[in-house]
């Protein structure tokens, strides 16, 4: 199924699975991008760590909302 999609494909691929949070699809993800020399180990980290900086900002988004929603309703 990976072998079909283009490189940055598969990036995507990776950074989606990491991006959800599933353990066991990521590491199967890592272990396949990494033994067919798709990608180093490097660049798998630097794509984990793109991820976990969207992750972040989704969570700060969404507390920043909750916040906003909260001092609408006059609540603190």
């Amino acid at each position: 199924m990976l072998s079909e999609k283009s490189r940055d494909e598969q990036a995507n691929i990776l950074y989606s699975a990491q991006i959800e949070g599933n353990d066991n699809v990521i590491k199967a993800l890592e272990r396949h991008l990494i033994k067919k020399g798709i990608f180093t180990e490097e660049q798998i980290s630097s794509i984990a760590r793109a991820a976990n900086l969207e992750k972040l900002k989704i969570a700060t988004t969404i507390k920043r909302e909750e916040e906003i929603a909260l001092a609408e309703r006059g609540e603190s």
